[in-house]
């Protein structure tokens, strides 16, 4: 007997974003990640209702100075390696 597959409800939001967010993390851990491994994990929460997407790697890493330039606009981080 085979399992049943779950349907996981349509995604709400600005799909090109969203596309943009992914490609972006990938390419900085593959950027950043000369030695190592890259991982992506994805879930869906029921609880909270929402996707959750983990991307690690085993690169570099980020200056503690760096953090707040994150989720600017416009920032770039430099790399560390």
């Amino acid at each position: 007997m085979r399992a049943k597959r779950k349907v996981l409800p349509q995604l709400v939001g600005d799909s090109r974003r969203l596309l943009q967010v992914l490609i972006n993390l990938v390419r900085n851990a593959i950027k950043f990640t000369s030695n190592g491994a890259i991982t992506i994990q994805t879930l869906y929460d029921t609880k909270g209702q929402r996707l959750v997407v983990h991307v690690r790697d085993t690169g570099a890493g980020i200056l503690k100075s760096d953090i707040p330039l994150l989720f600017s606009k416009f920032g770039t981080l430099h790399r560390t390696a």
